[in-house]
């Protein structure tokens, strides 16, 4: 069973569930995106591309999309009003 269906059978159990129970229902979901070691591929991209700039922003949740050899991550890219010209 994964952690979403273990998580969603413990909620669906319960009279109340937590907020934190939610919340790791939420993340495991944010986190199921199909690709093995998503959360590694954005971990290496907030290090080569977001530390030390505020262009670029990356969320915890990205896609994550495989290729042969390596990943592409999600990101958001800052464009200034001022770039773009008259």
């Amino acid at each position: 069973m994964t952690t979403i269906e273990t998580l969603a059978r413990e909620i669906a159990a319960m009279r109340s569930p937590t907020w934190a129970k939610l919340a790791r229902l939420r993340k495991a979901i944010k986190d199921a995106d199909g690709v093995e070691d998503a959360g590694r591929y954005r971990a290496v991209a907030l290090r080569k591309y977001v530390v030390g700039s505020s262009d670029i922003e990356i969320d915890d949740g990205a896609m994550v999309s495989k290729g042969d050899d390596g990943a592409f991550v999600a990101a958001w890219v800052w464009v200034a009003e001022s770039e773009l010209g008259g």
